[in-house]
């Protein structure tokens, strides 16, 4: 007698679908491309020196006040591990858009990317990984763009909320005042 067994798989969140080198896409480059660089030792020497160049980037710099560094490179560390190993299912759009939430309240955008893209290709120029290496990693960062531009977006909305937030809490001030002062020049009159 034969059992057939199924296998049934999560559904993704719509943001992870975007990603797909990120998550199961690009199977034969992801399970390649972490072994091609070097392995995790490369990618260590990476995330030391990325960062070092990050902190000197007068527009990125302010991005990195008031951060434990050593906690943030093992993040990194952690995160292109995922990026370029095997596939997995991790969220990382759902990672970035909660978890960087006041990185984007505090004006990170996609020019930001393209910055942190540009050191991170001197970065691997700088260990003198092959050309094609770098051009695949690029490829993988370069997903994330549509969650730098969906965080930029949702940022602005906050903005725009608690400006109008304000503005309400405004005019209802100006019109207790108004009450108030209505009401104790018909008391005078009477």
């Amino acid at each position: 007698m034969t059992t057939a067994t199924t296998t049934t798989t999560a559904p993704r969140s719509s943001s992870t679908t975007k990603l797909g080198a990120w998550n199961s896409g690009h199977r034969e480059r992801k399970e390649t491309l972490l072994n091609k660089i070097g392995g995790e030792q490369t990618l260590q020497k990476a995330v030391d020196i990325f960062y070092d160049r990050l902190l000197q980037d007068m527009l990125l710099r302010p991005f990195f006040q008031r951060t434990n560094m050593t906690i943030l490179k093992w993040h990194q560390l952690n995160l292109l591990t995922v990026a370029f190993g095997p596939p997995t299912d991790f969220d990382v759009a759902s990672l970035i858009l909660t978890r960087h939430q006041a990185l984007f309240d505090a004006g990170l955008a996609v020019q930001h990317l393209d910055l942190f893209v540009g050191h991170f290709v001197e970065t691997f120029r700088q260990l003198e990984l092959e050309p094609d290496h770098i051009y695949a990693a690029v490829q993988v960062l370069e997903e994330l763009r549509p969650v730098f531009v969906q965080g930029h977006r949702q940022a602005m909305e906050r903005h725009r909320q608690r400006r109008l937030a304000r503005r309400v809490r405004g005019a209802a001030v100006v019109l207790a005042v108004t009450v108030a002062w209505i009401l104790w020049r018909r008391n005078e009159k009477s």
